[in-house]
């Protein structure tokens, strides 16, 4: 089990387009406005445990996307990444959340919270997004690099005989080799099935992971930033890396109170590298 399972154990709840949405519900660390959590394709809730062990708030909520975790799929099969925004208002509205919220999100996550703020002003009383995937579509043949997301999704292994064996398949190779050691722990809790047996088996089918990928360039989620009205940091890792540190600048640019904050020693899985860190920078956000 992880060292920070605050975010296993879920409330199933009916979501839109027929899915079964797993949200989580716990106390924060101190007080002020409640905090959701919005995890990247391919990933789960419990992913944001250690970061959110050091975010200093009233509640904290998190859902695993359709799809994603303990969370079904819709029924029509459509895995466009405005569902996942559906996803994030379901989780709210089922939670009746009172007072300011702030939507922290990564990469498909925090294009998540920005989809969800556009189509419902005022769902947020500020955005924290980790290299949020919202590409200007004039410049999406330079930087969309989804079919080759899509592509290494439907050939990632599906099931492990023990966890020993997950770990040390991860722990070998990025992405997931730079992950702290607690954020690993939290994936091989959030992200898989054990059986009897104690073999793991992953919870994100690959087709699904690889059909979000593909999806993530096509959302209008560029589009609606101007309508964005609510305080927004975009943080990115190095930019010298391939990816969407590219286009952070361009997202915090066209929101109207958009900023950038910038970790030049982080990729972008940062929330999973460097918990402690960006919950630090989180919290400062919080306070100001």
């Amino acid at each position: 089990m992880s060292l920070q399972p605050q975010f296993l154990d879920p409330r199933l709840i009916d979501a839109s387009d027929g899915v079964r949405l797993a949200i989580f519900d716990r106390p924060g660390h101190g007080t002020g406005p409640t905090v959701l959590f919005a995890h990247a394709t391919g990933f789960c809730a419990a992913v944001w445990g250690p970061m959110a062990t050091s975010v200093s708030a009233g509640r904290h909520l998190a859902l695993d996307f359709r799809s994603h975790g303990r969370s079904s799929d819709p029924i029509d099969g459509d895995l466009a990444w405005e569902g996942v925004a559906r996803d994030v208002r379901s989780c709210l509205t089922a939670s009746d959340v009172t007072g300011p919220v702030v939507g922290v999100g990564h990469s498909m996550g925090g294009a998540a919270l920005l989809l969800t703020e556009a189509a419902h002003p005022g769902t947020f009383s500020s955005i924290w997004a980790y290299e949020p995937i919202v590409i200007d579509p004039a410049h999406r043949s330079a930087h969309d690099n989804g079919g080759v997301l899509s592509a290494g999704a439907a050939r990632r292994r599906p099931s492990f005989p023990d966890r020993e064996t997950a770990r040390s398949n991860f722990a070998s190779k990025p992405p997931l080799s730079d992950f702290a050691a607690a954020s690993l722990e939290a994936y091989l809790d959030g992200g898989f099935m054990t059986s009897d047996d104690g073999s793991l088996h992953l919870l994100c089918r690959r087709e699904s992971e690889a059909r979000f990928y593909e999806m993530g360039a096509v959302h209008r989620g560029w589009d609606q930033l101007p309508e964005i009205t609510c305080p927004a940091r975009i943080v990115r890792g190095n930019a010298d890396l391939p990816g969407p540190a590219w286009f952070g600048p361009a997202v915090a640019q066209r929101l109207p109170h958009g900023e950038l904050g910038q970790f030049d020693h982080l990729g972008h899985m940062g929330p999973m590298q460097a918990p402690a860190e960006l919950a630090a920078d989180l919290n400062s956000w919080l306070a100001r």
